[in-house]
């Protein structure tokens, strides 16, 4: 991968990781102006105590968080650290959550899709400060757990968490009948539209 002690800034271009460590990993800073980037295997995507994502193509493939956002230490309180995505196209698959920060979440533009964990704990969504989005697009899947977060109704652009549940299926063979386990996941949703409600809207 790409480690730095102090910070990271990509400008432009075509950059490829597959590793077993993070895949871009700063100690202060990351900060991506344009280029695409594909991590195809990683532990962690993208991680620092400050990640900015101005514009850009990302895709994040990670068996942990795939962007994590910490000043450094493993702690469910704000530490200060902060994720800002103000464009670009960011696809992430992580098999933990898929956008984490220690403090803040903040989002102004860009596309961003999740494709989060299968399992709990782990989460679509994580943030122990705020999530404040007011532009873009995010659509973001992930387990059905008891700390699936949507985003911070403070936010001045509109959101709904929903819970889905795909079951309960029935196989049906010539030979036997089996019913299926109901398949339960979270789905958050945020876009630009016309004020028709509360800011973030559960459903059960």
């Amino acid at each position: 991968g790409i480690h730095s002690n102090n910070e990271i800034v990509i400008n432009d271009g075509y950059i490829t990781i597959d590793t077993d460590d993070d895949g871009i990993h700063a100690d202060n800073s990351v900060t991506i102006n344009d280029g695409v980037i594909t991590v195809k295997d990683s532990y962690e995507g993208i991680e620092s105590e400050i990640v900015t994502v101005n514009d850009g193509t990302i895709i994040l493939n990670s068996s942990d968080d795939a962007f994590n956002a910490t000043a450094g230490s493993r702690t469910e309180r704000d530490d200060g650290s902060s994720l800002n995505i103000y464009g670009g196209h960011i696809v992430v698959y992580s098999g933990a959550d898929g956008l984490d920060s220690n403090g803040d979440i903040k989002m102004t533009g860009g596309t961003v899709i999740v494709h989060g964990p299968s399992s709990q704990p782990e989460v679509m969504v994580d943030y122990n400060g705020t999530f404040k989005i007011s532009g873009g697009f995010l659509i973001a899947t992930g387990s059905s757990s008891h700390m699936t977060q949507g985003t911070s109704s403070s936010s001045s652009q509109y959101s709904v968490l929903g819970k889905v549940i795909l079951g309960r299926y029935r196989l049906v063979h010539p030979n036997y009948s089996r019913s299926l386990s109901d398949h339960r996941f979270y789905i958050l949703c945020c876009h630009q539209v016309k004020r028709v409600g509360r800011n973030s809207v559960p459903v059960r």
